[in-house]
């Protein structure tokens, strides 16, 4: 009995201090994988931009400090890849006169965005726009449920009946994609007899 029980809460210790050990090896190589893409200022990252581009930029001051970048360096980073390194830290980039300002992705929509009608190859593909698509053939009301989810959250989709059109706020890229897909869909439907 007590020899028996002695066994068993002995085996138990060893059992938990391996697991102890095992998950502090899984936490140090998870420590190891995030220090690879580890933060950097956005503030270097901004700066190293301007000084290419010439640009001058403004970070909201609800925006973090530090970005993840991956394995890209403050000093090679264009305005194409600062893109997508603020995408994919939720934030984003919109131009106001002589400033881009970097702003939280949620709040992007309130920005005064570039309005198109058409594609523009000068254009970044993660810079924000407000895309205006007409629709021909039927009621522009009926691309809505289909398109919106292929939009993130921030971005905005919506028809008006009135002018018959689609209007998608998104990244560029994006709205292309999007643009793409309405015109296959908005085919004339088959003649009645």
């Amino acid at each position: 009995g007590v020899t028996a029980m002695k066994r068993f809460v002995q085996s138990w210790i060893v059992l938990c201090v391996f697991a102890l050990a095992t998950s502090a090896a899984a936490d140090d190589d998870k420590q190891q994988q995030v220090s690879a893409y580890a933060a950097v200022p956005l503030a270097e990252i901004l700066d190293a931009v301007s000084k290419q581009t010439g640009q001058v930029f403004f970070a909201s001051p609800h925006v973090p400090e530090n970005v993840v970048v991956g394995q890209l360096k403050a000093k090679d980073i264009s305005y194409s890849s600062l893109l997508i390194i603020l995408y994919n830290n939720e934030l984003a980039a919109v131009r106001v006169g002589e400033v881009t300002n970097i702003v939280h992705a949620s709040r992007i929509r309130q920005h005064p965005l570039p309005i198109l009608r058409e594609d523009d190859d000068s254009i970044p593909e993660y810079e924000w726009v407000s895309r205006i698509f007409d629709v021909k053939n039927g009621p522009a009301t009926r691309y809505v449920p289909l398109l919106r989810p292929l939009l993130p959250q921030m971005a905005h989709l919506v028809a008006d009946p009135a002018s018959n059109t689609v209007l998608i706020v998104g990244r560029y890229g994006n709205t292309k994609r999007l643009g793409a897909l309405l015109e296959a869909m908005d085919k004339p439907g088959p003649t009645q007899n």
